[in-house]
């Protein structure tokens, strides 16, 4: 399984695939504020992935640890 995620302002998109293609793509309104960059929100401890449920989704999916952490049903194994 393969993940794909994009931002262009206030606008998301999280894309699935497998190995036969496209199996899901979700396209919505993030949280973020138009103009400011998530990597300078002066809030503490928060991560742009705090915002924005899709990167999120994408940064767990992509780290085996949190992967396993949340989906320990071996979700995206082999």
């Amino acid at each position: 399984m393969r993940v794909h995620w994009e931002r262009q302002g206030t606008r998301s998109r999280l894309s699935l695939h497998d190995s036969g293609g496209l199996v899901s793509r979700v396209e919505y309104t993030n949280a973020f504020i138009e103009g400011l960059d998530p990597e300078d929100d002066p809030t503490p401890f928060a991560e742009p992935e705090h915002w924005d449920f899709g990167l999120f989704l994408k940064n767990v999916l992509e780290d085996e640890g949190r992967r396993h952490r949340l989906y320990r049903d071996g979700f995206m194994a082999g």
